[in-house]
């Protein structure tokens, strides 16, 4: 017999609402398969049919609870004045003794029941219990859950809370869906409702703004429901952006009261072990801005205890200036002992100085750094990280695995110094702008052992129109011969390990040919020695942004003349050992590849997919009917 619900779960990941909505339409048994997924991620409400549907949808649960509420409150209104009745009743049968027609059951206390002498209907019930088992009848007639509370536990991604609120602003149209409660609920009462019927949550992403966190009415159900559901957490002024170092109008603010906590930590502390990446713009005022919990000391206590145990990421998108986000930064610091990967992209002399010594203390864990981000500026080029900062964080931790400097960090002398105490750790080494001598890269691929991926150039926007930025190494420095020799090869410990290699190799004379290829076989010799390489790139196609508004082009200068010309009579054919290439860039390079050596790669290397920089349509003409 065909099982209809795993069915539906096998092919609702490639059907749309649209589509699904269609299956739940065509019968009860498809309407009850289908139901879960269409609950499971409510998107963006973005049409009055949309938005009506939801209000129409939280007001049916609203109002089916309210007037459940309400029936049991009028029940217990009953029985209380049945209660004071018998009361009474009692009362004034002590008073009066000898009228025959009652008596008095022997019970301690004024409270029990008072029954009559000789009852017309023995089997009869009190009239308590009567109404109890009427209403109770009533009430199992009527539908036992609501649409929402049926299907809430299914919900697991949910649009933002502007959109939800603006959905629930508005009164519904017809008045009779309400016509039991005392009043019109507000937006924030059925927002509550709404989320407190989606209790399997799980927000991959959410941003935070002051728009929607510190509202009285809203901050409540921000930490209730979102914060614990919510995997990455963002901290974000609604107007501030990662790229704007505006950070002038910042001023010191007087210390407030002790029952008062920074937003940021009050959010933090009721986190769960859901929460894995952490995205903070500390130049956001309302993050360090202080909250009243109210009371004292004594009651404010910390809802979860387990708040940033498992969190292994944190991106800095701005550190902040100010004493307060300093502030922020050491509680930070001393509750994030998981903290495995640290990318920051702006940050200050005085929060380089508090990590520095937070890594030594609390950070013993941190094994990935990203220093720097892209530079979106197009007027003048920006610089967050010097050599000395680079150099400050690198002379601290037990020895870190990846290391990304990104485009606004500008390494240097004290940065190649301080990466020796890395190279038995590093896996991973990026560096997007070269530095005045970039031979300390050989030095990395020398002395790590563990080195698996190596990057010095990428293709994407650059806020320079040159191509002086981009590091790159002499074909010489790169071959790295043995001193004593001029033909023995210095051992790379990474050899063994090195998958991804992507540099930029220059210094290859223009008459290299009438020498026999020399330069080409040198370097040509040191590749077929990376014997688990995967991915070489030794071209690449970098742009800039036009600073006059037009079209975005090349880097003038990128073009490269100085380079192998990766051909079979220049010494191709020793890359032979590469069995595992499987992509090579040669983008940008005036190289001289044609179909008889991209022949030669499918023949050796067995796992070879795609090549960048050649005329696919002239290879294609060239190898006739041979399919590239």
């Amino acid at each position: 017999m065909l099982n209809l619900i795993k069915l539906v779960e096998l092919l609702h990941p490639y059907l749309d609402r649209q589509r699904l909505v269609q299956c739940a339409l065509v019968n009860k048994l498809y309407y009850a398969a289908v139901m879960p997924f269409l609950f499971k991620h409510i998107p963006e409400l973005k049409t009055p049919r949309q938005m009506d549907s939801f209000r129409r949808l939280v007001l049916q649960d609203y109002s089916w609870k309210e007037e459940r509420r309400l029936k049991k409150q009028r029940r217990k209104q009953r029985e209380k004045r049945q209660k004071q009745r018998q009361k009474k009743r009692y009362q004034q049968i002590q008073q009066h003794p000898s009228q025959p027609e009652l008596t008095i059951s022997r019970c301690p206390d004024p409270e029990s029941t008072m029954v009559a002498a000789q009852p017309e209907e023995p089997d009869q019930q009190p009239r308590s219990q009567t109404t109890v088992e009427e209403s109770s009848g009533q009430q199992s007639a009527q539908p036992s859950h609501s649409l929402l509370e049926r299907y809430g536990k299914c919900i697991r991604t949910i649009p933002s809370l502007d959109n939800l609120l603006f959905c629930l602003q508005d009164p519904p149209l017809n008045p009779g869906e309400l016509s039991k409660t005392p009043k019109w609920p507000s937006k924030f009462e059925l927002l509550e409702r709404f989320l407190s019927r989606c209790p399997c949550l799980k927000l991959s992403r959410w941003t935070l703004s002051d728009s929607n966190c510190l509202l009285p009415e809203l901050l409540p159900l921000v930490i209730k429901y979102i914060i614990p559901a919510t995997t990455h957490l963002i901290f974000m002024g609604e107007r501030h952006t990662p790229y704007n170092d505006d950070d002038s109008t910042w001023v010191e603010r007087p210390t407030d009261p002790a029952v008062s906590t920074f937003a940021l930590e009050l959010f933090l502390q009721n986190s769960s072990r859901n929460l894995e990446l952490l995205s903070i713009d500390m130049a956001a005022s309302w993050v360090t801005e202080k909250c009243d919990l109210g009371g004292d000391d004594d009651k404010k206590e910390v809802i979860r205890s387990d708040f940033m145990t498992v969190i292994e990421h944190l991106q800095v998108l701005n550190a902040g200036r100010n004493q307060d986000a300093m502030a922020c930064w050491s509680w930070i610091w001393k509750h994030a002992g998981s903290l495995k990967s640290l990318f920051i992209d702006e940050s200050c002399k005085q929060f380089l100085l508090g990590l520095t010594g937070s890594v030594a203390s609390h950070l013993g864990q941190l094994q990935n750094i990203h220093l720097g981000r892209k530079s979106m500026n197009i007027t003048r080029d920006e610089v967050h990280f010097s050599d000395d900062d680079i150099g400050l964080l690198l002379s601290v931790g037990q020895g870190y695995k990846h290391i990304y400097l990104d485009m606004s960090a500008r390494a240097g002398r004290l940065t190649a110094q301080y990466l020796l105490r890395h190279y038995t750790t590093l896996t991973e080494f990026t560096m997007e702008i070269g530095t005045s001598d970039d031979s300390f890269l050989v030095d990395i691929l020398a002395f790590s052992p563990n080195l698996r991926k190596l990057m010095t150039i990428q293709d994407g926007w650059y806020p320079i129109d040159d191509n002086s930025r981009f590091p790159k190494l002499k074909a010489e420095v790169f071959a790295d011969l043995d001193p004593t020799s001029t033909r023995i090869y210095r051992p790379w410990a990474c050899e063994a390990t090195l998958e991804i290699l992507l540099v930029k190799i220059v210094g290859i004379p223009l008459g290299d040919a009438e020498d026999g290829f020399c330069v080409h076989r040198l370097v040509y010799r040191r590749l077929a020695r990376l014997t688990k390489l995967q991915s070489m790139w030794l071209g690449h196609e970098p742009t800039y942004v036009d600073k006059t508004g037009g079209c975005s082009s090349i880097v003038v200068g990128d073009i490269q003349a100085d380079c192998l010309k990766m051909t079979l009579q220049s010494g191709l054919e020793l890359l032979r050992t590469l069995k595992r290439m499987r992509h090579l860039c040669v983008e940008y390079l005036h190289h001289d590849m044609r179909a008889e050596e991209y022949m030669w790669m499918l023949r050796n290397w067995p796992e070879f997919e795609h090549v960048w920089g050649i005329d696919y349509g002239n290879l294609t003409f060239w190898m006739g009917d041979f399919r590239v």
